[in-house]
């Protein structure tokens, strides 16, 4: 099955047309026709992107790796809870970074934040209610 195949499946069983996944995702309607057609292999990835988004599904769904439309948690899913602080884009860089690395690394990533406050007391803007 080939991805305007995925695309006008999923769409269906998400009961929406063609027209309003090309008005969310700012495609123009032929070309989104044209998806789903087959007649456009080479869809950009920012359209992969907007696509899956609107369908609710992964990237990896509309290539048909996974059959499962399940959409992966991303770290706002999971770190913005209504009482959290909300992180920046750099925090969560290095959350997700960290949570990437193997338990030999994240000791060394901790070292090296504890060297870090140690040293360069100065550079941190650290407050004694924030540890």
């Amino acid at each position: 099955m080939n991805i305007g195949n995925r695309i006008r499946e999923r769409r269906k069983q998400l009961g929406i047309t063609a027209e309003e996944i090309a008005d969310k995702t700012n495609i123009s309607r032929s070309t989104m026709y044209r998806y789903e057609q087959g007649a456009i292999q080479n869809i950009p990835a920012v359209n992969l992107k907007a696509i899956a988004d609107v369908l609710e599904v992964s990237i990896d769904y509309l290539f048909g790796n996974t059959n499962s439309t399940d959409k992966p948690l991303t770290l706002d899913d999971v770190i913005t809870p209504l009482n959290e602080p909300v992180f920046t884009l750099e925090e969560k860089r290095i959350l997700e970074v960290f949570r990437n690395m193997d338990s030999a690394h994240k000791t060394e990533f901790l070292k090296l934040g504890n060297y870090w406050e140690k040293e360069y007391p100065d550079d941190l803007d650290i407050h004694e209610e924030d540890q």
